[in-house]
């Protein structure tokens, strides 16, 4: 007999929706899924039916349904009813209409939005109640689709997003395997063409709710539309519907080729696997001809079951040299390092809606403007912080930062460009050309630059290697490339190294000056960063030996850092050495290994001895040792090669100074003649203007000296006909005084 409970529903009106205790509404429903998972995992479907029917008549459900659809991005996007429960007393009055007997959804209001590639994408939005009820049975669904999904299915999945898929393909291609080629998978209309008998026989929720929503039809110009095939664009439950429907393909792929790392898989050699988001997807594969040949047919028929179809157009077979575009980013191996990069079509959409976007706010406010393209400056700098964007970073910033100026030339025609750059350019924090606006009692609101943000996706290999926090699978790995942006920099021996540190060469005997020479490199690691000092990142010093560096020691790892000789304090934090001495590693079967950390020393120690099964049994277990020791060797430098290098890097910043003198000088000589050239015009300019101001002034004095000539006259005549003083100072406006001395 199956019990749960639940949450009672409140007796009046007076309870009001802020009250609810939402805390308790969560448990009820996730015990409820829990159990469902445990179910679906069983292979009870009787129980996994019984189950959903509780939670979808549950209160609790209801509520959370209604508090979804509410408080999302959509809550003011009506129906074709044109309501909304926008009062709290609306919402509780929501959550009684969620009835399953009578229910009957209204048909969908169609409306088109706009594709990257010009073409409109069709819609439909369902009316607030028919949200309200998908998102209930949403609740219902979302566990059996989590428990039976493909393993490296990422979209529309909770906890799971684009970056879990971009980390997931650089882990199956970045390795030094022979997998050489992928196919772009495109399906025709996916949403639109999905077959509505297979969706109901094939989805485990209620026959005739799933039935009344994909038969609703749609609502375009006043006129009813019917639906055969699809789910609709718009609704809360048409993702998870789609995931169904796709799911099965990589149990599919695995079933003919075999599964990654299994005995059956080593035999085929085929390296057929499969990594989707949503409707995207790429499968690798060793050759064309298996792709072509075997795959693409197999997908095909996949995809026909359910009333889908590949577009041909769309749908290609690329080598991995050559690369290939998913979700946005460039996927290429350069000289057997494989790059994810920002692809040039979202680079290029992005310019041009910064573009767009600066051009029409030619008559606002700079503060406006910075606002509007933070906004979508953050939300496009967030999605690509994780992979190798710092090209595609700087080159954004040049191309805003020149629309910004021709945005300021606009504004002022009349302006000279000094006037220009002193308006709306400052200097903050060192930097400058940085497109400010000062507000009131605030910092000034400045334009986001991607240039400034430090962008390391490698150094969590090390950390967890050193840490013996092991990156298990490709969702940890994930977090710790989300971690990893702006962390310190790793200094690592054995061939280790990254963008703005050193490595060491191969030591793996102690000699005299081992100690000074790892601290050596350390500094030289730390002072070859540039920028702000704030900026600089931490190093850490790894060295591996096949000797006793510390007889004292007893520990195989020792880790050393600078501190105070008298309090112990560590204040000095940017330097870190790690030692590792392979002969107090004891342990010589891989049986014996438990950790990430055993398992690198057991590979560095017996490296000549170890057999091919033994490093397939270590990479089983731990496969990030063998794409990091891969990234290892490509930066392997010895002593000659390090000393080239710096010799090379000290012979371009003198020629850097050759240069910046010869320019200093001819900026100096310029400067001269153009102030010799500016002292002779200014005189002639001068000249010109002081003999136009002389003429001015002397017509102007003039004229006064007529007019108090003609004022005197008045006044003499005025004297003789006997008209008294007062009268003739108010007529002619001379002082008494003088008109005194005239009848003098």
């Amino acid at each position: 007999m199956i019990t749960s409970k639940t949450v009672s529903a409140p007796t009046n009106n007076t309870e009001t929706w802020n009250q609810l205790p939402w805390k308790k509404c969560q448990k009820v429903v996730m015990r409820l899924q829990r159990r469902i998972v445990k179910a679906v995992q069983q292979g009870r479907w009787g129980k996994v039916k019984a189950l959903q029917h509780l939670l979808t008549r549950s209160f609790s459900g209801k509520a959370l349904a209604v508090k979804r659809v509410t408080e999302n991005q959509g809550k003011n996007t009506a129906g074709i009813d044109r309501q909304l429960w926008s009062t709290c007393n609306t919402k509780f009055q929501g959550i009684k209409l969620l009835k399953q007997r009578g229910y009957k959804p209204s048909p969908l209001k169609r409306i088109y939005i706009s594709k990257s590639n010009g073409k409109r994408r069709p819609l439909g939005i369902p009316t607030i109640k028919d949200r309200a009820m998908q998102a209930l049975y949403l609740l219902a669904l979302e566990p059996v689709a989590e428990t039976i999904s493909d393993r490296h299915s990422y979209g529309f999945r909770p906890k799971r997003s684009c970056a879990d898929a971009i980390v997931a393909s650089h882990l199956l291609l970045a390795s030094r395997n022979q997998l050489q080629w992928i196919l772009e998978g495109d399906i025709k209309g996916c949403f639109d063409n999905i077959n509505h008998e297979w969706l109901i026989k094939h989805i485990p929720m209620e026959k005739k709710i799933l039935h009344s929503w994909l038969k609703a039809g749609f609502l375009e110009s006043k006129t009813l539309y019917p639906t055969t095939a699809g789910t609709p664009q718009g609704g809360i439950i048409s993702p998870i519907l789609a995931n169904f429907t796709l799911n099965g393909l990589e149990k599919l792929l695995e079933s003919r080729f075999g599964k990654l790392g299994s005995k059956r898989r080593s035999k085929i050699r085929s390296g057929v696997n499969v990594i989707r988001y949503a409707d995207d997807f790429i499968i690798s594969g060793i050759t064309r001809e298996v792709l072509e040949n075997e795959v693409k047919p197999l997908v095909s028929s996949f995809l026909h079951e359910r009333g889908l179809i590949l577009s041909e157009e769309k749908t290609k077979i690329t080598s991995i040299t050559t690369g290939f575009d998913f979700l946005g980013c460039n996927v290429r191996r350069y000289n057997k390092k494989l790059i994810i990069k920002p692809s040039k079509e979202s680079i290029k959409r992005l310019l041009n809606k910064a573009r767009a976007l600066i051009k029409a706010n030619i008559a606002n406010t700079q503060a406006v403007l910075i606002r509007l393209l933070n906004s979508l400056l953050r939300g496009w700098g967030n999605y690509y912080s994780h992979v190798c964007a710092k090209r595609a970073f700087h080159k954004i910033d040049h191309e805003i930062m020149c629309a910004l100026w021709k945005w300021g030339k606009k504004r002022h025609p009349r302006k000279g460009l000094r006037w220009i750059k002193n308006r709306y350019f400052k200097v903050m924090k060192q930097r400058q050309w940085v497109f400010a606006a000062p507000i009131t009692k605030k910092k000034p609101k400045e334009i986001r630059r991607f240039s400034t943000v430090g962008v390391t996706i490698k150094n969590d290999v090390f950390r967890g290697f050193m840490t013996d926090k092991p990156v298990r699978n490709k969702k940890d790995l994930d977090k710790g490339l989300k971690r990893s942006v702006g962390k310190p920099a790793c200094c690592v021996s054995k061939g280790g190294g990254s963008s703005n540190t050193t490595s060491l060469p191969n030591q793996l005997a102690k000699d005299k000056s081992f100690e000074k020479r790892a601290q050596l490199y350390a500094a030289k690691a730390y002072s070859r960063q540039s920028g702000n000092y704030i900026d600089f990142k931490k190093v850490f010093f790894i060295a591996i030996s096949n000797s006793i560096l510390f007889p004292t020691e007893v520990e195989y790892i020792s880790t050393h850092n600078i501190r105070d000789i008298k309090t112990n304090g560590h204040y000095l934090k940017d330097f870190q050495f790690v030692f590792i001495e392979l002969p107090k590693f004891t342990k010589n079967k891989v049986e014996q290994l438990e950790s990430t950390v055993e398992r690198w020393c057991f590979f560095f120690r017996y490296a000549e001895d170890t057999t091919d099964e033994d490093l397939k049994d270590i990479a089983e277990k731990s496969p990030i040792i063998k794409l990091a020791y891969d990234e290892l060797d490509k930066f392997s430098w010895e002593e000659e090669d390090l000393a080239a290098y710096e010799e090379r890097v000290l012979s371009v910043q003198k020629e850097e100074a050759i240069w910046e003198q010869r320019l200093d000088d001819a900026r100096d000589e310029g400067k001269q003649e153009g102030r010799q050239e500016g002292i002779q015009i200014g005189h002639e300019k001068g000249r010109a203007e002081g003999k136009e101001e002389g003429i001015q002034i002397g017509a102007e004095r003039g004229r006064e000296e007529g007019e108090k000539q003609a004022k005197i006259a008045v006044a003499k005549n005025s004297l003789k006909a006997g008209v008294s003083i007062d009268v003739i100072a108010q007529i002619t406006g001379l002082s008494l005084d003088e008109i005194q001395k005239l009848r003098n």
